[in-house]
């Protein structure tokens, strides 16, 4: 495992993602592909739609907006003098953002994931009340297909974006558009790789992944030991050389632990 820099966020190159056990995850194990979404269909109403704050932008800075819409061929016969005009007004700059936004999201499609593997509520959300599985993947062993990763910060208020300057910086816009949550998701510790139309094959829906990028399987501390034993006699069967675990609750204290078995420990 190393340690991961993007957009000036450091994390892990492993990353968990929990499932319950259905055919939908049957169908992804057994053809080894991950589901990308569009991320208008994600539970959160702020999920890639948050309330940015626009600086206070000055008359240089409207300039700089002119030069930009200039340079895409969008001024359709207006004056510099007269886009600078228009922009003075707030709400005209709030609408511009709010387009910039709907072209922006249509090109992208989103796998969640999370850097933790043994929280509570994760297990209670997102595998089942606890009868699930957590995989755990590393970016390392297939790089092409977790690229790009986001890491999720997490704001008590809406950010502040620059969206004059930074609009064009694709790395800073998609931190904020699909890296920024309320602190209330803050437990979910979230990872998203993000795909692009322009930069990928395929951006949404079944994309595959190696499955030597798989490295562990974790299972619900509820699970029933015979759907363990099939779980690790199909992995080993179907080409996958990932360890499998188990997460128990712990004795003495609130939380999980995880323990590490084989078919002859548990």
């Amino acid at each position: 495992m190393r340690k991961v820099e993007i957009n000036d966020r450091v994390f892990d190159s492993y990353i968990c993602k929990y499932y319950t056990i259905d055919t939908d995850f049957y169908n992804s194990i057994l053809n080894n592909y991950l589901w990308f979404s569009d991320p208008n269909d994600f539970n959160d109403p702020y999920d890639v739609n948050p309330i940015f704050e626009l600086p206070n932008y000055k008359e240089d800075d409207l300039n700089i907006l002119a030069e930009i819409i200039d340079k895409k061929g969008y001024l359709n016969g207006k004056t510099y003098n007269e886009i600078v005009k228009y922009y003075s007004n707030p709400d005209n700059l709030k609408k511009a953002l709010k387009d910039f936004r709907d072209k922006f999201v249509p090109n992208i499609g989103i796998c969640c994931f999370s850097q933790t593997e043994d929280i509570l509520l994760m297990w209670s959300h997102y595998a089942n009340k606890h009868k699930g599985i957590c995989l755990k993947f590393d970016m390392d062993k297939d790089e092409p297909f977790f690229k790009i990763p986001i890491k999720v910060d997490y704001l008590e208020k809406p950010p502040s974006f620059d969206f004059i300057h930074n609009r064009e910086n694709v790395g800073k816009t998609a931190q904020l558009f699909v890296g920024t949550k309320s602190i209330d998701w803050k437990y979910e510790n979230e990872i998203r790789i993000v795909k692009y139309k322009q930069a990928f094959d395929s951006f949404r829906g079944k994309i595959n992944f190696n499955k030597s990028s798989l490295i562990e399987m974790i299972f619900g501390y509820k699970i029933e030991k015979q759907t363990i034993t099939n779980l690790m006699t199909l992995m080993k069967g179907i080409g996958y050389d990932c360890s499998f675990s188990r997460v128990n609750l712990k004795k003495n204290e609130f939380g999980l632990e995880k323990i590490i078995i084989n078919q002859n420990t548990f």
